[in-house]
């Protein structure tokens, strides 16, 4: 049963998580991390750069992971 709290847990700190994003970073990160979409491809359909596109995901996943440390949800 632990698991699945979890799990709920989890999701919805997630959620939470791309509620707080811009329309635009939501969906590099969905593109990414979802769809697993290569980075050119993201840069290509987001018209930025594959360094901005790059950035953005580090950034992405550093504020992920902190919102996670901050719910006791990353190990």
């Amino acid at each position: 049963m632990r698991d699945e709290a979890d799990k709920l847990a989890l999701r919805d700190a997630l959620n939470g998580f791309l509620k707080t994003l811009s329309k635009e970073k939501r969906g590099i990160f969905v593109a990414r991390y979802w769809y697993f979409y290569p980075i050119p491809e993201i840069a290509r359909i987001y018209g930025i750069s594959e360094s901005k596109a790059t950035v953005t995901l580090f950034r992405l996943r550093a504020a992920l992971r902190e919102k996670l440390e901050k719910e006791g949800l990353f190990r």
